[in-house]
């Protein structure tokens, strides 16, 4: 008999693994001053205006007591101008608190650098709380973009009163501790023990007590 041949096997072929893409980090977007906003991450130029500096505390967030506690900040301005800018700067309420120096200006090539300003409190030595008091500030210049720029800056003032117990004559205070705000000063009661011997009954009391307040420089009392 004839043999029927046995088939043969087709080989499978082994599938190929396709590769995964890889994936493009997205870049850190950049805050820039530009004069167009785009999807990048900048930001629209800034307008004419002025910049507050600190080390800790912000300025917006300034607390001072009125028994001469001191704040200290940088002022810049925003933007180069194309003149030179003066700023006027003034306390609220001259009697709660002073700003130092009074005028900064800034001109063409120091406009980005901060200078210094100094706000210190002063004691009104009444007893009147806590106030919310504000700095303001008014710039003038030939550049119209800059004069009379206004803004205002909140500040606190924390009251501590008038101190009655330092042992020291301060504040509107008439003697130590006493007088003004405090307790009213105590008067002083002087007592004078005298003996006199007359020799001559010619002198009454009323001519005594004369010669005497003649004498000591002040009256007596009767």
């Amino acid at each position: 008999p004839t043999r029927t041949p046995t088939p043969t096997p087709t080989p499978t072929s082994t599938p190929t693994s396709t590769p995964k893409p890889t994936s493009t980090p997205m870049p850190i977007p950049t805050l820039t001053r530009s004069s167009t906003s785009t999807a990048s991450g900048t930001v629209t130029k800034l307008s004419p205006g002025l910049v507050f500096t600190f080390s800790s505390i912000a300025p917006t967030a300034m607390i001072i007591t009125e028994d001469g506690g001191t704040y200290a900040f940088g002022v810049a301005l925003a933007t180069k101008p194309t003149m030179t800018v003066t700023v006027e700067v003034e306390s609220s309420d001259t009697t709660e608190f002073e700003v130092s120096p009074k005028i900064l200006t800034f001109t063409t090539n120091s406009w980005s650098i901060p200078m210094e300003l100094i706000v210190t409190g002063n004691n009104d030595f009444v007893v009147d709380g806590d106030k919310v008091v504000a700095i303001k500030f008014v710039a003038w210049s030939d550049d119209s973009a800059y004069d009379k720029y206004t803004t205002w800056l909140n500040a606190t003032v924390q009251d501590v009163g008038t101190s009655c117990t330092d042992a020291l004559l301060n504040g509107d205070e008439t003697g130590v501790d006493c007088g003004g705000s405090c307790l009213a000063c105590p008067v002083a009661t002087v007592t004078v023990l005298f003996s006199v011997t007359v020799w001559q009954t010619s002198y009454t009391q009323t001519k005594l007590l004369e010669y005497f307040q003649w004498l000591c420089g002040f009256k007596f009392d009767t």
